[in-house]
């Protein structure tokens, strides 16, 4: 299973996208198309709504995790009550994993000392791969696997983003 944000509709190849998704093809293929989705326009109230099933409001989740405000659901604070599809598909029996973004910590929770329940992990995922916070440098990038620093050699451009492994 994937869930994809900041991508919009056009990327997949179930419509007409350059990012191959056999699996979705033939799901479309067989009549089964998702087409409406409750859009935030911003990546971490995406995130928190696809990742619990519930309006980026309900999740605590109004605007970015920096610019949290004291109004009612507007925290941007996941609970640890609230269920997540991680929590879910582990209680299943299905394994996760997250390799990509995670903007839905607090900066103030993105330390290698936790905490960590607002971490991927700590929201039922099994294993993260990539960057907690809304961005990185792109070659000498800042990357955890689960919640332990990933040691990137800072040389020239073989470390990018998108390739440090």
């Amino acid at each position: 299973m994937s869930l994809l944000d900041d991508v919009g509709f056009g990327q997949t190849s179930t419509l007409d996208g350059l990012i191959p998704t056999p699996n979705l093809d033939k799901l479309a293929s067989e009549g089964l198309r998702y087409n409406r989705f409750h859009t935030t326009a911003i990546c971490g109230p995406s995130r928190a709504a696809l990742l619990t099933g519930r309006n980026h409001h309900d999740t605590g989740n109004g605007f970015l995790m920096e610019w949290a405000t004291g109004y009612p659901n507007d925290s941007t604070l996941i609970q640890p009550t609230t269920a997540t599809i991680g929590r879910v598909l582990k209680g299943n029996g299905y394994t996760t994993w997250w390799y990509g973004k995670n903007h839905n910590t607090p900066d103030r929770e993105t330390t290698v000392a936790g905490p960590f329940d607002r971490w991927p992990t700590g929201m039922g995922v099994d294993y993260f791969y990539r960057f907690n916070a809304g961005e990185t440098h792109q070659y000498s990038p800042v990357l955890f696997e689960n919640t332990v620093p990933v040691a990137v050699p800072p040389t020239a451009e073989s470390n990018h983003a998108g390739t440090a492994v």
